[in-house]
Parts: C-alpha cells; sequence; structure tokens
C-alpha cells in the first residue's frame, strides 16, 4: 500500500494535466517563464502537488493540488490515467488531514480537487464531497 507521500507525488504529478484557467495564466508577456521552461511546465504544478493561482485581485495562491484517485473506469488513450503504472486513491480523511496539515504549516492557502472516474461519476463525486466534513470538524476550535 503506498504511502501517503506517495500518493502525493504520483496523484500531484497527474493532476498537473487537469488545468484550471487561472493555474494556467501565470506566464504573461511581462513574466513568460516565471515558473521555468514553459514547454515542460503543463498546469504550472511544482512538486509535491502544489500549484499558484491567482485571485482577481492579482494575489498569488498555492493549491493543494492533486487528484482524488488515478483509479479510472475508462481507458482514454489520450488521458493520463490510461498510461500510469500506479494506481492509487486517498481516502476523504486522508485527503483531508493532508490538506490541513499542509495548510497548518502555511504551505498551501486552498485546495483543487480532481479525480478520474471511479465506479460511476456520481460514485467519485460522493467520494470527493465526502472530504468536506473532515475538514470543517479539523478547522473547528476545541
Amino acid at each position: 500500500m503506498p504511502s501517503t507521500l506517495e500518493k502525493i507525488r504520483v496523484l500531484g504529478e497527474n493532476s498537473k494535466y487537469d488545468i484550471c484557467a487561472s493555474t494556467a495564466s501565470s506566464r504573461t508577456e511581462k513574466y513568460p517563464n516565471l515558473f521555468g521552461d514553459p514547454k515542460k511546465s503543463i498546469g504550472n504544478t511544482i512538486s509535491a502537488g502544489i500549484c499558484h493561482s491567482y485571485t482577481p485581485d492579482g494575489r498569488c495562491m498555492s493549491l493543494f493540488k492533486t487528484l482524488y484517485s488515478n483509479k479510472c473506469i475508462y481507458n482514454c488513450k489520450y488521458c493520463f490515467s490510461h498510461n500510469c503504472k500506479h494506481k492509487m486513491s486517498f481516502t476523504p480523511e486522508e485527503y483531508a488531514r493532508t490538506f490541513m496539515k499542509l495548510y497548518s504549516m502555511n504551505v498551501v492557502e486552498g485546495v483543487f480537487i480532481s479525480s478520474a472516474v471511479c465506479g460511476s461519476a456520481d460514485q467519485t463525486k460522493e467520494e470527493i464531497l465526502e472530504v468536506i466534513p473532515p475538514l470543517t470538524s479539523m478547522t473547528k476550535n476545541p
């Protein structure tokens, strides 16, 4: 069974292909190579599943960005999950605990969760939504 660190490494690397508009916008005319060689920085994901995104006011934030799972039921030839040899998933508690650890260390300020389709799309979305209750219980004051 892979460790949490191994899951972050593999699923973080796989998440770089899931690009949100704000993540992809860091290469501007002013800073074309802000995160290194643009040909090698699809999605601008840096090590350990962390990416940079920008708020509407231009502030840069670090997001915990890893896939929840890469165990996909589909076999699309163009998809990263098709070629990934290491299939793994987080549990909702594990994902929440990992995010909260990084958040408490001021490494990240937010989370971007995506996933391969495991079982069915509805089942996968329900599992991802199960991450939220552990997050809210961890942030409550004792």
